[in-house]
């Protein structure tokens, strides 16, 4: 049996972009999937381009007037179109494709391959990073190194041991994930990279296409690189999914309670970390309202002001390396 399989991509602007990452999908040697386009109400030349293509056999558009996005709440277009895309799949498993990444042309024939072998909850490809003129970086970063099909648990706790044998660097939501077992688990989390990580490939077998690619495109126009400079904590949105999907108790019940709070624990230290490193990235940056909205949602964790200083010397450290000053 062959796999069936739903791409959505979420289009509002950067039209070139948009249209290597539609190509990308459409251009696949494989058959047997759709591709759902979200209208997040889009700019004028981007709704023109999807115009053209609607009629194409593979695609799907899913149309918004208004664009479902807010400095006040950044996340609420998680919530709204990538679950408006998975209500509208059919399909057996489901990926979310950024509009300025793309995919290698054997991605969803090397999916397949793997899961007629072994049947797995989750599934991903390698990782590229590329440029914004759509060349390949040479970033050791991006190497991933596991066997074809894990136990997802294993990826998982990964992230906190620097010596294991699996390497797993790539943004969390590249998992390509068994529709019906995402509907039941309540969708798409707004914080979707923990949440694939830690809330769902953890619960079964999780595959590795290492020959197949996601392109994945480095541009000042991330939001990632925003959101910090705007105040976001990485912390408050961490424990808000802690919270929603009660991450602890999930863990407990399928491991133990012991490893359910040593994830929760450790993820959030390391959020805390991330949050200090973008607190002195605003201050040097003179970005000072930035670092302070950071600051007052977590400074009564504990450690926060070692990391602070710690994120200060290193930050400090690495103007002065640029600077040729030390």
């Amino acid at each position: 049996m062959d796999y069936s399989f739903t791409i959505f991509i979420v289009a509002y602007y950067k039209l070139d972009f948009l249209i290597d990452s539609i190509n990308s999908v459409l251009n696949q040697d494989y058959e047997n999937y759709e591709l759902i386009i979200v209208d997040n109400g889009s700019k004028i030349e981007v709704k023109e381009y999807i115009e053209l293509i609607k009629n194409h056999k593979k695609i799907k558009v899913i149309n918004y007037n208004k664009n479902q996005f807010s400095w006040d709440d950044p996340l609420l277009q998680i919530e709204v179109c990538w679950n408006k895309a998975l209500s509208e799949s059919k399909s057996d498993y489901i990926m979310h494709l950024g509009y300025d990444d793309r995919i290698s042309p054997n991605l969803l024939k090397e999916y397949n391959k793997i899961l007629k072998k072994k049947k797995c909850l989750t599934i991903a490809p390698n990782l590229k990073e590329i440029d914004r003129n759509g060349l390949e970086t040479n970033l050791i970063a991006m190497i991933n190194k596991r066997p074809e099909v894990t136990q997802g648990k294993e990826i998982a706790m990964s992230i906190f041991d620097e010596h294991s044998d699996i390497k797993f660097i790539a943004p969390g939501e590249i998992f390509t994930i068994e529709t019906e077992y995402l509907k039941k688990y309540g969708g798409y989390h707004r914080n979707v990279e923990m949440d694939h990580l830690f809330g769902i490939v953890p619960f079964g077998l999780s595959g590795f296409a290492k020959n197949a690619f996601v392109y994945w495109r480095r541009h000042g126009e991330n939001l990632g690189n925003e959101l910090p400079k705007r105040g976001m904590s990485v912390t408050s949105q961490y424990q808000k999914w802690l919270n929603d999907k009660n991450i602890m108790n999930l863990w407990g019940k399928e491991f133990s309670l012991l490893e359910g709070q040593f994830i929760c624990k450790g993820l959030i230290n390391k959020s805390i970390k991330y949050d200090c490193l973008n607190i002195a990235e605003n201050f040097y940056d003179f970005n000072i309202a930035g670092a302070f909205k950071i600051y007052i949602k977590i400074f009564r964790h504990s450690f926060v002001y070692i990391y602070i200083w710690m994120a200060f010397y290193h930050r400090k450290s690495s103007l002065f390396k640029k600077l040729k000053i030390i």
